[in-house]
């Protein structure tokens, strides 16, 4: 039985990932600060992960993910990839509003959309893809009919 997440442990379970990707151990307070909550909210979390057994954690030290841990950071992590790249290199959006967005809409896309998001960017990449002549049609497109729909707040 798969467990479902809440967005917010989803978002613990990446964080604690990326900051072991780049220093090997996660602490409570290098987790708080990249989220930007107070440690009592990270060791709630934490304790949380423990119990589902996707962390481990000993009193004032370091923060594992475990490998059901580290399986469904890397899950949330690929499709926020995916996601960010979509907005950015095919929509166009500017790169912090495709982060920003790519956070929200994680936690609610089915396993089949993020499957074909991630090979419809794969086969766009490739050097023999005719969606690559597409993709600048649709960019010089956006540009000159920008003023006709969505405006951004300024």
């Amino acid at each position: 039985m798969e467990i479902r997440l809440s967005s917010s442990l989803e978002d613990y379970l990446k964080t604690i990932y990326l900051i072991q990707e780049e220093n090997t151990v996660a602490r409570v307070k290098d987790i708080a600060l990249r989220l930007g909550v107070a440690s009592p909210s990270v060791t709630g979390a934490i304790k949380v992960l423990k119990k589902l057994r996707m962390v481990e954690h000993n009193s004032y030290g370091y923060i594992k993910l475990t490998e059901s841990g580290l399986e469904t950071a890397k899950k949330v992590f690929e499709t926020h990839q995916s996601i960010a790249n979509f907005l950015h290199l095919v929509l166009g959006i500017d790169i912090e509003t495709a982060e920003e967005d790519a956070c929200k809409i994680e936690h609610i896309i089915g396993p089949e959309t993020t499957y074909r998001l991630a090979k419809f960017l794969e086969f766009s990449a490739a050097p023999s893809s005719e969606c690559r002549g597409c993709m600048a049609r649709f960019s010089e497109w956006m540009t000159t009919n920008i003023n006709k729909g969505y405006q951004k707040d300024k």
